[in-house]
């Protein structure tokens, strides 16, 4: 699949000469002739993304915007890796993974939609509004070792990605250190009793309970696990797919219709064309091959053909140019019939019926 994705990449697509080492870019645009830069900018998606639709009739002006725009391709491909590779670190081992069990399923995913629009990342949104504190901390900082592992790549969201990390960590370890101190303070406190008022029926407990979860205030842990989820949200949606850039048509290739065709191929329709032009395979062919002919003639019947009707119009189609006939060419004629009636038959076309001995049922009709 790889292979033809790169054939078809490079074949059909006329952005495709600029996909090459982003080092070797300028020397490639300064190569491209005025008709190639024409046909690239007229691109629906460079077209879609200039303003005002309006291209330059320069060729080093629109040069510099093909520069410029593979450039950016490639600074958000990487931006968008080491981010994607940082949420898959932390989201990673979750009940139903949500988004994928690998780093390519995540990947994937991002190539066909939006990060905030994945049915996956809004689940992982819901369970992060759910984990412990230790969890959290372990997973920010998988995350986080991620990060500066790709120190290469600099770009404000991975910046403003680490920070926002690095803040949420800060804030968790200030928690755990406040919560330590007033535990030893509260410990020589007694606990104050819960005053239940005048409740004298099941139905005024309840209320006086439902009263008291209301009442109950948000923790600090919990303050800072609701701005993790929404730190995350709003992270994440900034990032899109490189599908919604300009020129994304130099660096991706996405039609699945083509591979589709390459891998789901139809073998009745090919076998059908084959049979009736056989002239696109075979080449220098005087005479039609005895399958194809036979094969002609079995088109014109209906859903059962006489053998000896059928044998008749192949031996006249099989003589029509023999000045004379003769028993031994009859009998050659004949096998050479059968033969093809066989290979028919071994092909699907034909099959046997016991409705009437002399007759074969046709299975198919046209290319189909």
């Amino acid at each position: 699949i790889l292979k033809m994705c790169l054939f078809e990449h490079y074949y059909s697509g006329p952005a495709s000469v600029l996909c090459c080492p982003e080092d070797q870019l300028e020397g490639v645009v300064q190569t491209l002739t005025r008709q190639q830069i024409s046909l690239i900018m007229n691109l629906p998606s460079v077209e879609r993304c200039m303003e005002d639709n309006k291209l330059s009739t320069s060729k080093q002006a629109n040069q510099r915007i093909l520069i410029d725009l593979v450039k950016m391709l490639h600074s958000h491909h990487r931006s968008s890796v080491t981010m994607l590779k940082a949420l898959h670190e932390f989201s990673k081992d979750l009940p139903n993974w949500p988004l994928g069990h690998q780093l390519r399923d995540t990947y994937l995913l991002f190539l066909q939609t939006p990060a905030a629009e994945m049915e996956g990342f809004k689940s992982l949104i819901k369970l992060t509004r759910l984990m412990s504190r230790d969890e959290i901390e372990t997973r920010l900082r998988s995350a986080m070792k991620v990060i500066n592992r790709e120190e290469s790549v600099v770009d404000p969201n991975i910046e403003d990605l680490a920070s926002g990390i690095g803040s949420i960590l800060d804030k968790l370890r200030e928690i755990t250190k406040e919560e330590t101190e007033s535990k030893h303070e509260q410990d020589g406190l007694e606990s104050v009793p819960i005053d239940w008022g005048n409740v004298r029926s099941r139905s005024q407990f309840k209320e006086k309970l439902k009263s008291l979860t209301k009442a109950k205030k948000q923790s600090p842990f919990e303050a800072v696990r609701e701005e993790l989820a929404q730190f995350i949200d709003k992270t994440f949606s900034i990032i899109s797919p490189p599908t919604n850039l300009a020129l994304h048509e130099a660096l991706y290739f996405d039609d699945a219709l083509v591979l589709k065709h390459y891998f789901l191929p139809s073998p009745r329709s090919v076998l059908h064309g084959a049979l009736v032009n056989p002239q696109a395979y075979l080449k220098s062919m005087d005479v039609l091959p005895d399958l194809s002919l036979a094969y002609k003639l079995h088109l014109e019947g209906g859903k059962l053909i006489n053998l000896y009707d059928w044998m008749e119009s192949f031996r006249s189609m099989k003589t029509a140019h023999d000045s004379g006939r003769s028993s031994d060419k009859d009998r050659l004629v004949e096998a050479e019939f059968f033969r093809a009636v066989t290979e028919l038959q071994f092909l699907g076309y034909v099959k046997s019926t016991k409705r009437k001995t002399d007759h074969v049922a046709r299975m198919t009709w046209g290319s189909c």
